[in-house]
């Protein structure tokens, strides 16, 4: 029990920990665990009180059961987190793929003697906006591990990204 709970507590901080969500979300996420911890410390009560190896062992039984049933409740709460941090992180993507674009429009006209840069950021706003849309369809699927995966793909790109626009403006202005 003592394990089951260190493990809310801890998902539970982690959630009202994140900048990324709101705090209605945050509330929601956490409502369901806080049902769980509940029943949780009410079995823990109950244990100090059992007097006879029966009650233990009937005890026990309920409360394997108890876990076994809600441990989906946790594993669905981290999942709903997950969805909504992927979920964050392609809006983030999306917006920096949006000013690229502005940006680069500009310094193609005004530094078209740039070529080879300007078509690596191209490359890498067309990569971007591909990962952001298999993103978008792992969220809207409910896979988050196909979407961790591709929130990691997106890092580098991003970096490079910004490297290159950076690049970009300084051989411009």
């Amino acid at each position: 029990i003592d394990r089951a709970l260190a493990a809310l507590e801890k998902a539970e901080q982690n959630i009202m920990n994140s900048p990324y969500l709101t705090q209605t979300t945050k509330n929601e996420l956490v409502k369901s665990m806080n049902a769980v911890e509940s029943s949780l410390e009410a079995y823990k009560r109950e244990l100090s009180s059992v007097t006879t190896m029966e009650e233990l062992e009937a005890l026990t039984a309920e409360i394997k059961t108890y876990l076994k049933t809600n441990k989906d409740v946790i594993k669905s709460t981290v999942q709903q987190t997950v969805l909504v941090l992927l979920g964050e992180v392609e809006k983030t993507v999306e917006a920096i793929v949006e000013e690229a674009e502005s940006v680069l429009a500009a310094m193609k006209r005004t530094c078209s003697s740039q070529t080879a840069t300007i078509e690596e950021v191209e490359t890498s706003i067309d990569q971007l906006q591909s990962l952001g849309d298999d993103l978008e369809a792992a969220i809207k699927a409910k896979d988050s591990a196909t979407g961790k995966s591709i929130a990691q793909q997106m890092k580098p790109l991003v970096k490079e990204l910004a490297k290159d626009m950076k690049t970009l403006y300084q051989a411009c202005y």
